[in-house]
Formats: C-alpha cells, sequence, structure tokens
C-alpha cells in the first residue's frame, strides 16, 4: 500500500478532476444551447455510465468517462453529444485524456426519441477508423463499416477531439470542440435538404 497521506491527497485530486470534467460538460451544456440555437440535454441528467460496485471489478469504481447528450427540435434526427475520455475503453486508448465530439444521424424522417440509446454511443470517437485527437473530423457509416456487428438504426456517425489539457477556457471549448461540431451538423443537414 501507498503512504497514506499520498493516498487521500490523489483522491481529492481525483475529486477535483472530476468537478473539472462536470464544469466542462455544464459549459458544453450552454454552450450548444447558445450557439445552436435550441440544443438541451437528451435522456435525463446521466453524465457516466458502465462503471461498477462490483468487488470482481475494481478497475470499474472509477469511471473513465463523462458525457451529455442532447436534442434540438429543429434536428429530430440528431444526437449530439460531447465526452470527456479519460482513459481507455475496452482496449480504445487515448493516448493522453481527449474532449470529444459528435453526432449520430439516424437518417431524414427519424426521430432519436424512439430508439434506443447506449451511453457508448458518447465515445464512439474511440472507434473511429484512422481517428485522429487533433480536432480533425471523422465520419463513418456504421452499417457498412461493422455490418455483422452494428444493427441500429443510425446512418452515420461524426465526431472530433482535442487533447483534454489544450482546453483551458470556455472560449477553446466553443472554438476546438462545440463549433466545429455544431458546423458538422448544419453541414449535414444542408446535404439532405
Amino acid at each position: 500500500m501507498t503512504d497514506e497521506n499520498h493516498i487521500g491527497e490523489t483522491i481529492e485530486r481525483l475529486r477535483d478532476l472530476y468537478k473539472d470534467v462536470a464544469l466542462l460538460l455544464r459549459t458544453s451544456e450552454g454552450l450548444v444551447a447558445i450557439e445552436g440555437g435550441g440544443w438541451e440535454p437528451a435522456r435525463g441528467n446521466t453524465a457516466v455510465a458502465y462503471s461498477s460496485n462490483s468487488l470482481n471489478s475494481p478497475r470499474k469504481w472509477l469511471t473513465g468517462r463523462a458525457f451529455r447528450f442532447f436534442k434540438n427540435v429543429d434536428f429530430p434526427n440528431i444526437l449530439l453529444f460531447v465526452c470527456v475520455i479519460l482513459d481507455e475503453q475496452n482496449g480504445k486508448e487515448p493516448k493522453q485524456p481527449v474532449v470529444s465530439a459528435g453526432f449520430c444521424d439516424y437518417g431524414e424522417g427519424q426521430d432519436i426519441e424512439g430508439p434506443p440509446l447506449d451511453w457508448w454511443y458518447a465515445w464512439w470517437h474511440l472507434w473511429m477508423p484512422e481517428r485522429k485527437d487533433d480536432g480533425s473530423v471523422n465520419s463513418v457509416r456504421p452499417k457498412e463499416e461493422w455490418p455483422e456487428e452494428h444493427k441500429s438504426d443510425i446512418q452515420s456517425v461524426t465526431t472530433l477531439a482535442v487533447p483534454l489539457m489544450e482546453v483551458k477556457s470556455e472560449g477553446d471549448l466553443k472554438e476546438m470542440v462545440i463549433g466545429p461540431i455544431l458546423k458538422e451538423i448544419k453541414n449535414k443537414q444542408g446535404e439532405t435538404k
């Protein structure tokens, strides 16, 4: 065991990290509402999922991802998300913690309120083919990329991510994450009209 003072300090630093992540997600909520015109939280107030309280899964006691989902009546087929990815998920490890944003497009005429939602959609960025964590936009058609595994109604997924340590202010979050993903949604909707 580690020195008891270090344990207490480590736990306190972890609590501070989670507090900062929560602030980032709350700031994201405000930015998507203002910048995107009408985006609001979807699927309740959930911010973490797939953690464990089992003695058999101690590595899952702490979450490595925190997220928010958003909906907008003007884009009923789009499920927008923002996610802070702190560590690996099933071997899909970012080189460093990242802030990711993206959206699932269920296709024209579909509504996100109907289909079931898997929480892991929020960190879909980790599964993007040839993904980059530098703000580059990644897009995939799940039914084409993973025809055997992907059975949902999602037509396409678009994500981007930047290193968490580069997001030092609300302005950075807006410029590097929220603004670019909202622009992609508008571009996508323009393609279908």
